[in-house]
């Protein structure tokens, strides 16, 4: 039996890295295809894009999909998840219907007309919420263990993305809305077939659905989503909103070069949290359903102690390697922001650090105890660069952003730790920080030589991480604490 479960645990894994590997490569893709057919200005236009379409998604739709996810093993079980996936999808109707009424605020109060329509600006807004809630459905199809079919899907959705963003440019212009249009087509060609995964299971019970939908349940659906909107706009703006700042206070050709170099960052980290979570999410949802307090603690510090010295790993390889990442990764014209990329790297670090934490607060169904530490840091975010001038020193701007995600991390565990009694692995990260030392070699190259140099450099030292990584994350041998 446990060689049955090895060989099932093997397979999931290599379906898992396969599809991530080929995920970060379309990722990357994109960045170096972004740099190389726009222009600063219009690149900049399109991280704005981002940032608006990240808010309206995290007022409207994360906070649902969240206690979607959180529930859907259980509807699953119970016979329920057909009907549940239909309320879901009025609420992402209604959430769509929403998003043209606030969009036209936005217009008008960031004055974006002298890029867009009003009427350009709302329909693009509101086909890219609706297109954006197919994530909702393959992550969900992830924790129900259907891990192929998530992997197989997400690959058609991103290429199929990648594809038709560069049509898109071609045939109207270079522009970040033709871009984002390219994604949200890809995303609305693939909604039904990943849908009827969760109406396979079941069929919707419209008697007993109406019986559900009463003032008790939703009080109780109200009670977990509203902190828990609260606490992700204000990861909205801890994760977002400099951009609109920097736009405001510097230049949108600023923003472009700073958001580069941040999104190098964050797609690698992206890369390996998308092989971690898809990996151990659905498992570690199912460990926490039943079982006591003590052992909910016990779950999440093994947790803990798989995967956040990982991210250590990867803090030092991505620091390190950044110029030959650059040369690989972006247009020429983009190559001097490696210290972006570096700095980035500290920020995604205390990031997915404070994403782990943070679930303590949903297996505990507490989300208010996230609200605290993401105002912290927002707050102290926003008065840094709104009361401060950097002047041509950029690089003070993620600064800023570092160390107010450091404030949310630490804070944020002071909370989760009055739930559970979870503890952070100290010692794994001070063996990680050991066994990072040979990515310090990348100092005796020059980046500026060759990109084959570039490329061989990043290939073999990515070898030198995935398999310290392997050792740590699936055999536990070097940072057994």
């Amino acid at each position: 039996m446990e060689i049955l479960n090895i060989k099932k645990i093997n397979k999931d894994l290599v379906v898992l890295v396969i599809g991530k590997v080929l995920q970060v490569i379309i990722s990357l893709l994109a960045i170096r295809l972004l740099t190389t057919y726009l222009m600063p200005e219009e690149l900049g236009n399109y991280y704005l894009l981002l940032t608006l379409l990240t808010f309206l998604n995290f007022t409207l739709l994360s906070p649902v999909s969240q206690y979607y996810g959180r529930h859907v093993i259980l509807w699953k079980s119970s016979g329920n998840l057909s009907s549940a996936t239909a309320v879901l999808f009025c609420c992402i109707v209604f959430g769509g219907v929403l998003t043209m009424l606030i969009s036209n605020v936005l217009y008008h109060l960031f004055d974006y007309s002298t890029y867009y329509s009003v009427s350009t600006f709302s329909l693009f807004v509101f086909i890219s919420f609706l297109a954006g809630s197919v994530k909702v459905l393959l992550d969900s199809n992830n924790i129900l263990g259907y891990r192929i079919y998530f992997v197989k899907y997400t690959l058609y959705i991103l290429i199929l993305g990648l594809l038709s963003s560069v049509f898109f440019i071609k045939l109207f212009s270079a522009t970040g809305i033709a871009w984002l249009y390219g994604v949200a087509f890809s995303q609305i060609l693939f909604f039904l077939p990943v849908c009827k995964k969760n109406f396979a299971e079941d069929k919707v019970n419209y008697y007993k659905l109406k019986e559900k939908i009463n003032y008790t349940e939703l009080r109780k659906v109200i009670v977990y989503i509203f902190p828990l909107t609260i606490a992700l706009l204000l990861q909205w703006g801890q994760n977002s909103s400099y951009r609109i700042i920097v736009e405001t206070k510097y230049t949108v050709d600023a923003l472009a070069y700073i958001a580069v170099g941040l999104a190098i960052a964050s797609s690698i980290f992206y890369a390996i949290e998308g092989i971690i979570t898809p990996y151990f999410m659905p498992d570690y949802l199912k460990r926490i359903i039943t079982v006591s307090k003590l052992e909910r603690a016990e779950e999440w510090n093994r947790l803990a102690n798989s995967v956040l010295p990982i991210y250590l790993f990867l803090v030092f390889y991505v620091v390190f390697s950044s110029p030959f990442l650059l040369k690989i990764l972006v247009s020429d014209k983009y190559s001097d922001v490696y210290i972006y990329v570096a700095i980035g790297a500290l920020i995604e670090f205390f990031r997915v650090t404070s994403n782990v934490i943070n679930l303590v607060s949903l297996s505990e169904l507490k989300t208010k105890s996230t609200i605290l530490p993401y105002f912290i840091g927002v707050f102290s975010l926003v008065v840094a660069l709104y009361f401060s001038d950097v002047g041509d020193s950029l690089w003070i701007i993620p600064l800023y952003l570092a160390f107010s995600y450091l404030l949310i991390t630490i804070t944020l565990f002071i909370n989760m730790k009055k739930l559970l009694a979870i503890k952070l692995p100290i010692i794994g990260w001070v063996k990680a920080s050991f066994l990072s030392l040979p990515f310090i070699c990348f100092l005796a190259f020059d980046s500026e030589k060759n990109i084959i140099l570039s490329c061989l450099l990043v290939f073999l030292f990515g070898l030198y991480f995935i398999f310290i990584s392997y050792l740590v994350f699936f055999k536990n041998k070097v940072l057994k604490v």
